[in-house]
């Protein structure tokens, strides 16, 4: 891809991401103002964020007889005590406003025989949400000077003085680069998922329980923005439905299902019930050996087969397909459960920006609301929708009070040079890693260093340094190969130039003779013995290399190292040219002073000679075995599942 076209927009407020806080937002300032605005979405509003597949119940919302105050206590319980206060409170006030307008746009929400909501517990209420995503992005679409730009990604913010001026952007079909100045910006990007090692790999690694294409892109501007960030140590692990990622809320809830082990005992009453509590009881329940998990389902009523397979038709559609291919109904057998990998995600714990009560960000003009957005957890659907809500009511009365024009005198010139830096990344083909390894090597490490499923998500401060450590290798590897392999291209060549045709023609047989000599040894060294001392990981591509060294220069072995690893995806090239610079220490008789040593003392120099060679082989033994058995020699499995 390359950016061909350029443009620059001016509006009095942008969006960006058209999700459940993006979407409801246009709609509340559109109500309330007549300001221009512009959507800019990554993939098309109809189906993205969170709710692109639907959901069947609200899980935030204020049922009959409890108050706002008591959503509130329920959150801080949830969350350990790490809750802005203010924050919930703000938000669950308006809970039962903003379902109430859903209701109007036309969400289907269940009634009982009285009129009245039907509740799933103390603080759900039940509704065919299969299409609340279109019904959000239809009631935008209506809107009149509103932009929706789908598409659209938007990769910085334009700050000046701590202040936001807008962004910038690529159109991901046409090629276009986006300048967009704004008087306000709403980031509604969603949260961060891929980060861990998933589930389902291969085919299936993006099978995840939260959207694959929340990148967590609203974080990372806004960090180098200079944002002030809060609790990303609390990650979102959710419980969910073996293999199919559903959501367990809808069993456990919808027909009061109790967390049991393999031997029938329910554990949850041990652990707790809270979220974190419900994943690490069956996390450990599986550690001591009575797994598998489950949710029992074994004896309800049938009428609640019907009711349960109906409801996740409204979310997810694969456990409802599950029991089908299986003929047998949930009242026949339990539903086996398991965690997730980790998320960084604002709708269920604390993490994103740090916001005040009307949701603007540190920087001045910039506001944060749904996931993206810090300090609040347990919103949801409808508590993304009124933090999209309070961002929007601010946002109107400043804009009324902002007089300035948007315009910037160096915009051109600035988007100019955004073009050269997008087109760099997007043309750059000789990067050794495609996105999709750069991706799986970074979840590896996560999973295993970073309290991933295989850790059973523990992690500690020396294995949280060893990630940082491996995934900065991961980047500057790439790095440092891509310039490397340019200047290797130059030394090849100049090895190449400088042999002489009449060399081989005077000294053929000799030439022939010695080499054959220098062949047979160099293959003994480098291909049997180095069996006992190379690295497994790139070990023939590295005794190649040294063959080639060794029968000629450095330039020779990197040259046959490129034929088998033109991309260098192993470690070789690096082990060649370490070798290649501590090998100089034993060529030191070749100096000078060792040329003088052999013509008085020739007998010194070649027991010093051998000496030093049989002692250099054995601690490349000795020491090659040993870091070969601890796995030093090892690098990240790029491809390994």
């Amino acid at each position: 891809m390359e950016i061909t076209k350029q443009q620059i927009i001016h509006t009095d407020v942008l969006i960006i991401g058209g999700g459940t806080a993006g979407c409801y937002a246009a709609l509340t300032i559109r109500e309330k103002s007549d300001a221009k605005i512009i959507i800019a979405e990554k993939a098309n509003i109809k189906r993205s964020g969170c709710l692109a597949a639907g959901v069947n119940a609200i899980n935030a919302y204020i049922v009959k007889g409890r108050k706002p105050q008591d959503y509130v206590d329920y959150a801080r319980k949830d969350a350990d005590e790490i809750v802005r206060g203010d924050l919930l409170l703000t938000m669950s006030e308006r809970l039962n406003e903003v379902t109430s307008k859903m209701e109007q746009l036309g969400l289907v929400i269940l009634k009982d025989e009285n009129g009245e909501y039907v509740a799933r517990g103390n603080r759900n209420i039940k509704i065919n949400g299969e299409n609340i995503k279109p019904i959000l992005a239809d009631a935008v679409n209506q809107l009149d000077n509103v932009e929706v730009i789908n598409h659209l990604n938007i990769t910085d913010y334009i700050v000046e003085d701590n202040t936001i001026k807008g962004a910038f952007g690529f159109h991901m079909e046409n090629g276009t680069a986006y300048e967009i100045r704004a008087k306000k910006v709403l980031c509604a990007t969603g949260g961060a998922a891929g980060l861990y090692k998933p589930n389902n790999p291969g085919f299936s690694r993006h099978k995840m329980w939260y959207p694959p294409f929340n990148t967590g892109a609203g974080y990372a501007m806004g960090i180098d923005a200079g944002a002030e960030m809060t609790t990303f140590e609390m990650r979102f692990i959710a419980l969910r439905c073996k293999d199919t990622i559903a959501p367990t809320g809808t069993i456990a809830q919808g027909v009061g299902a109790k967390q049991v082990n393999a031997k029938g005992e329910i554990y949850e009453d041990k652990y707790g019930i809270t979220t974190s509590q419900r994943v690490y009881g069956t996390t450990q329940e599986n550690l001591e050996g009575r797994g598998p998990c489950y949710l029992r389902t074994e004896g309800i009523e049938k009428e609640k087969d019907t009711d349960l397979k109906k409801a996740y038709l409204n979310m997810a559609p694969s456990q409802t397909l599950k029991w089908i291919e299986q003929g047998k109904d949930p009242s026949e057998q339990n539903v086996e459960i398991e965690g997730t990998e980790p998320y960084i995600v604002g709708g269920h714990t604390a993490s994103g920006y740090w916001v005040n009560t009307n949701r603007e960000t540190t920087i001045h003009g910039l506001y944060a609301a749904g996931d993206v957005a810090g300090g609040c957890p347990q919103k949801y659907v409808t508590g993304a929708l009124v933090e999209g809500e309070i961002a929007a009511l601010d946002i109107v009365e400043k804009v009324k009070e902002q007089t300035f024009d948007t315009t910037d005198h160096k915009e051109e010139q600035l988007l100019d040079e955004k073009v050269k830096e997008y087109n760099n990344i997007l043309s750059d083909k000789d990067s050794i890693f495609t996105i999709e390894q750069m991706e799986e090597a970074m979840q590896k490490v996560m999973d295993a260093y970073a309290g991933g499923i295989s850790s059973h998500y523990q992690f500690n401060e020396n294995c949280l340094n060893l990630a940082k450590e491996k995934i900065n290798n991961l980047i500057d590897r790439q790095l440092v190969v891509r310039i490397s392999g340019t200047a290797l291209e130059y030394m090849i060549v100049a090895a190449l130039a400088t042999t002489s045709l009449e060399v081989f023609a005077s000294y053929g047989v000799a030439l022939v003779v010695v080499s054959v000599g220098v062949a047979i040894g160099t293959y003994v060294f480098a291909f049997i013995v180095g069996q006992y001392i190379l690295p497994k990981n790139g070990r023939f591509e590295t005794e190649l290399g040294l063959f080639g060294q060794c029968c000629g220069v450095l330039a020779t072995g990197l040259l046959l190292l490129k034929v088998v690893d033109p991309d260098f995806k192993t470690n070789a090239a690096t082990n060649i040219t370490s070798s290649s610079t501590l090998g100089y220490t034993y060529q030191l008789q070749y100096t000078l002073v060792f040329m003088a040593l052999v013509m008085t003392k020739p007998l010194f120099v070649y027991i010093w000679r051998w000496g030093l060679l049989i002692l250099l082989l054995g601690l490349g033994i000795f020491f090659g075995k040993r870091m070969r058995a601890r796995g030093e020699w090892q690098l990240p499995d790029l491809h390994a599942e």
